[in-house]
């Protein structure tokens, strides 16, 4: 599985990996590829996939990911993703960096309940640090350590977005 986003170098990342991939069977490879927010409607979303696809050096992706909420409605952005599929541009599509609300609301457009796989990619750049999530599923907590927890990290009151960094 090889993830990427437009975003990522201003699309440097993707050209990046575009090189690396060459020379190797384009269907041993699951490339991922995330859009930004507010290129995810009709007026830029087919332009930044074939941006993508022209830096990745494919015909297409395996999993295109709106990379988080903005300001395009869903219904918007789930059809074109649908559309992207029929064109055989991408396999299939999904979201990043969604939160509960955005995932019902998601869920409540027909198409919208067609991702079928949750992925986590975890935000590291070191094997070791893979390494240190992975040891995770050693750990069990007890119901008070959760309550301990959740007083100490209480969910928000109310939405909040992810930064741009």
């Amino acid at each position: 599985m090889i993830d990427t986003a437009e975003m990522y170098g201003s699309g440097k990342a993707e050209q990046l990996i575009g090189k690396a991939i060459q020379g190797y069977e384009r269907d041993k490879l699951f490339l991922i590829s995330k859009v930004y927010p507010h290129n995810a409607g009709r007026k830029h979303i087919f332009k930044s996939v074939q941006q993508t696809l022209k830096n990745l050096k494919t015909d297409y992706l395996d999993m295109y990911l709106l990379h988080w909420r903005g300001a395009i409605p869903l219904e918007e952005t789930v059809a074109c993703m649908e559309q992207l599929v029929k064109e055989g541009k991408i396999k299939s599509w999904g979201v990043s960096n969604f939160d509960t609300d955005d995932m019902e609301e998601l869920f409540e457009i027909p198409e919208g309940t067609r991702q079928k796989n949750v992925i986590a990619i975890p935000r590291s750049g070191k094997a070791e640090h893979v390494l240190q999530n992975q040891m995770v599923w050693d750990i069990t907590l007890s119901d008070e350590e959760y309550a301990a927890l959740n007083a100490a990290y209480p969910a928000p009151a109310y939405k909040t977005y992810l930064d741009v960094v």
